[in-house]
C-alpha cells in the first residue's frame, strides 16, 4: 500500500502526527503510529540496533525474509491514510462561536459553515522523481508556516496548494529573491538553491494532483 500510493501515506503520517501527539486526544492514532514504525523495525531486523534483541525473540530470529514484516507497515500507513481522507473530507471551520445556554431554550444549534477552499494548484510542471526529495525540503523548511500542502488550510499564511500555478512556479520569488520579506517571510537566500526548489514544486504539486477529486 505505502509504495503503491506514493506520497500520499507520507502526507497523511506527517498531517496526523500532530493529532496524535496532542494531550488529552481521543484520536486513537498513536497505536497505528507505533505499528508503523515496529514494522519498520521489524522488516530491518538485524540492521537495526535493537537486532541482537530482536535476534532472540522466539520465531523471529529464525524467521527468513524479514524484510516482508514491511508488510505491517504498508497495513498501519493504509489505515493512516484512510483517517487522513476522512479528516480532509469532513473537516469543518472553526466558526469561534460562543455557546450559552438557558433553562428551557429550544433554539437550535447554528450551521457550522464548511471550510471555503480555492481550486487546488494545477498546471506546474515537475517531475515526480524530485517528489520524495522535495518532500523533505519542504518539511524542514516550509512545514511549519505553510502546513501540509492541500490538508491543513492556511490562513493569514496560505497553504501552497491553494495558491495560483505562477506563485509556484516563481517560487523564487518569495523564498530567495524576498519579495515577501515584508510580510514576514524568512529569508533562504545561500540556504536553498534553485534546484531545491524545483524539487519543492513537484512536492507541491504532485501532492495536490494526488489529492485533487477524480
Amino acid at each position: 500500500m505505502s509504495f503503491g500510493v506514493g506520497i500520499l501515506p507520507l502526507v497523511a503520517f506527517i498531517s496526523l502526527l500532530p493529532v496524535a501527539l496532542r494531550r488529552g486526544s481521543r484520536s486513537r492514532l498513536g497505536v497505528w503510529y507505533v505499528l508503523a514504525i515496529t514494522g519498520v523495525i521489524l522488516a530491518l531486523g538485524i540492521n537495526t540496533p535493537f537486532g541482537h534483541v530482536l535476534w532472540h525473540v522466539p520465531l523471529f530470529g529464525a524467521q527468513r525474509l524479514q524484510n516482508r514484516n514491511i508488510a505491517i507497515t504498508d497495513f498501519a500507513l493504509s489505515v493512516l491514510v484512510a483517517f487522513w481522507a476522512d479528516r480532509l473530507a469532513t473537516d469543518h471551520e472553526s466558526a469561534g462561536i460562543v455557546y450559552t445556554f438557558a433553562i428551557g431554550g429550544d433554539a437550535k444549534y447554528p450551521e457550522v459553515a464548511r471550510y471555503k477552499l480555492g481550486p487546488l494548484v494545477q498546471g506546474v510542471k515537475y517531475d515526480p522523481k524530485d517528489a520524495p526529495a522535495g518532500a523533505a525540503l519542504y518539511f524542514s523548511n516550509c512545514l511549519f508556516c505553510h502546513g501540509v500542502p492541500g490538508v491543513d488550510k492556511g490562513g493569514n499564511i496560505p497553504n501552497l496548494a491553494y495558491v495560483d500555478a505562477e506563485t509556484i512556479e516563481n517560487l523564487q520569488n518569495a523564498v530567495i529573491e524576498k519579495h515577501f520579506a515584508d510580510r514576514g517571510m524568512p529569508d533562504f537566500d545561500g540556504k536553498l538553491k534553485p534546484e531545491d526548489l524545483e524539487k519543492i514544486k513537484a512536492f507541491i504539486q504532485g501532492t495536490a494532483d494526488a489529492i485533487r477529486p477524480k
